[in-house]
């Protein structure tokens, strides 16, 4: 039995496989393959080695866009932009970029520093109530 670790993978993905491998391979050792180095043992399991490239990048989520906008009470609220383009990431405005797979917060140069903190503390809350398993 492999685990078999692709070069983009993390440690601590490797972790999980390893504490995963006793249930589905139960009294059985592995050995740890890193992508590039494997045995022909591993392939002839396969059905033989093939040529293959990086997986097509698919989002998890539709890319969402948010405007930061420090209101005169001193609240901040988020406003979402439906059908966005880059020309919505003005110069003087603070956004929360979802793409799918990973949160950005675009800065623009001229933008507000309270806005730019709010932006920051609402881009963490939003992924710590985001579903996904995302970081």
């Amino acid at each position: 039995c492999w685990i078999w670790r692709g070069k983009e993978s993390s440690e601590q993905e490797f972790n999980v496989a390893e504490k995963f491998f006793s249930t589905l391979c139960p009294g059985r050792e592995f050995t740890g393959l890193s992508e590039g180095s494997e045995e022909d043992g591993f392939w002839e399991v396969l059905g033989g080695q093939e040529e293959y490239g990086p997986p097509e990048y698919r989002p998890v989520f539709p890319p969402r866009l948010f405007h930061v906008q420090k209101m005169i009470s001193g609240r901040t609220r988020l406003i979402e932009l439906f059908d966005f383009k880059k020309d919505d990431l003005v110069e003087d405005d603070v956004m929360i970029l979802d793409t799918g797979r990973e949160v950005f917060v675009w800065v623009g140069e001229k933008s507000d520093s309270n806005e730019k903190e709010a932006a920051m503390k609402m881009a963490e809350e939003y992924l710590d109530t985001d579903p996904s398993f995302r970081n």
